[in-house]
């Protein structure tokens, strides 16, 4: 319970500083700070899927860095309109959020002509996620790939952002009908996340999980038992008991011990 608390205590003093800046037209030495301000009480509103309160605070940043930057593009501005973008995907309407976000895409190009990025493979990335959920995969997919390369070129190593890139792509393809092709993205985002994560951590659960899901599909059930294994034990220890994630999980290592069992030991494996 420490992470609400400190949210509960956290906004409102946040409110209330962005309040007093705002009535100073967020001008002089307070204008960046002010930008900070609006920028983390959105993010802890949209945390706390107070929506309207989120894009409302979303929608002053925009105001604030139209009346400072006029037409010329600014981080402030693609900030504020990702955010945007964010809350109208998590309130259902991705065609809305895909433009909020190709907005943002465009905002980013015109900052960083003709060079990586981090925040501009960011920006494709999320157009790319907009655009699936709105029937344009195949548009999906180039974006998708173009912000795993930038990402590969701006980290060097292991990193989680090119993990989650790897992943993204891998279920990109499966959905388009091509699980051949995004297993071995799967296996490629579970070694990073190996890499990187030293011990029990949610990424690595979730990675394990996505690659015995797509070779239970190719109908593996033999290779994807084991991560399966490995993922719900890793769940259960992450997570409390009546977690639905854990539910998921446990489910669907039943169904992969279920099918790698030979049909005259599966009844075995149910009560009788």
């Amino acid at each position: 319970m420490p992470m609400p608390l400190v949210r509960d205590r956290l906004v409102p003093a946040l409110i209330g500083f962005s309040g007093t800046l705002h009535r100073r037209n967020l001008v002089g030495a307070s204008e960046a700070t002010a930008r900070a301000a609006l920028a983390a009480v959105a993010e802890c509103r949209l945390a706390a899927r107070d929506r309207a309160a989120a894009e409302s605070n979303f929608q002053d940043m925009l105001d604030a860095a139209r009346r400072l930057f006029a037409d010329r593009p600014n981080p402030c501005s693609a900030q504020a309109l990702s955010g945007i973008g964010r809350v109208r995907m998590e309130s259902g309407n991705a065609a809305q959020a895909a433009e909020y976000m190709t907005r943002t895409l465009d905002v980013h190009r015109r900052l960083y002509p003709n060079r990586d990025h981090p925040d501009l493979a960011t920006s494709m990335n999320n157009v790319a996620f907009a655009y699936e959920r709105i029937g344009r995969a195949a548009e999906a997919e180039s974006l998708y790939r173009q912000a795993l390369e930038m990402r590969r070129r701006c980290f060097k190593g292991p990193h989680p952002e090119v993990a989650h890139s790897l992943a993204n792509l891998a279920w990109c393809l499966r959905r388009l009908g091509r699980p051949d092709e995004s297993e071995p993205l799967f296996a490629q985002s579970l070694d990073m996340t190996r890499q990187l994560n030293i011990g029990d951590h949610f990424d690595l659960a979730t990675s394990l999980f996505e690659l015995a899901s797509i070779r239970l599909s190719l109908g593996r059930a033999t290779d994807a038992a084991p991560l399966a294994e490995q993922a719900v034990a890793m769940a259960e220890r992450l997570l409390p008991g009546d977690h639905p994630r854990l539910k998921e999980y446990r489910d669907f290592l039943a169904t992969c011990r279920a099918l790698a069992t030979p049909p005259e030991d599966r009844r075995n494996l149910w009560p009788h």
